[in-house]
């Protein structure tokens, strides 16, 4: 599972530099985008980027706790959820819960770009889980988005 993890990092080290415009979100409320994504507040983007910070020097847990603190003050951020999903997945007997986040972030995300690499990044969480059938329904979705043939080639017959 510690591809899922570098996946997840490659993605937070490609925005580091992207942060602090300015937009109104859905609500009309300001909002800052940071890494193409809608925060409320720079609370919540210290969090966030405390918890990536920890998972990435190994601190699993502590991250995935940190990124949960980000999710209480913004809930329907779907960047959070799907980080923390990609964390859960590195950890023992923590699959379901990395499900249910991966779930929460595609069901959150508006952009079709960024939601077929969500369902991408799922389906390879399911395939280290050994959910093969779950694994090549994601990547035949995300196929649209083009990076998954190889994965349907190599495990979906």
């Amino acid at each position: 599972m510690k591809t899922l993890l570098i996946l997840s990092t490659l993605f937070i080290c490609s925005c580091g530099g992207s942060k602090h415009d300015s937009n109104s979100n859905k609500n009309g409320k300001q909002s800052i985008i940071y890494c193409g994504e809608n925060f409320e507040s720079e609370e919540t983007i210290k969090l966030y980027e405390k918890g990536i910070r920890l998972s990435e020097s190994g601190k699993l847990t502590e991250g995935a706790d940190i990124l949960r603190e980000a999710i209480e003050l913004e809930p329907n951020n779907a960047l959070l959820h799907h980080e923390r999903g990609l964390i859960l997945s590195d950890l023992k007997g923590n699959i379901e819960e990395a499900f249910l986040e991966l779930d929460l972030s595609i069901e959150l995300t508006d952009d079709k770009k960024t939601k077929m690499i969500r369902i991408e990044n799922r389906g390879l969480t399911h395939l280290g889980a050994g959910n093969m059938e779950k694994a090549c329904n994601d990547f035949h979705i995300a196929k649209e988005h083009g990076n998954c043939q190889q994965y349907i080639d190599e495990h979906c017959k």
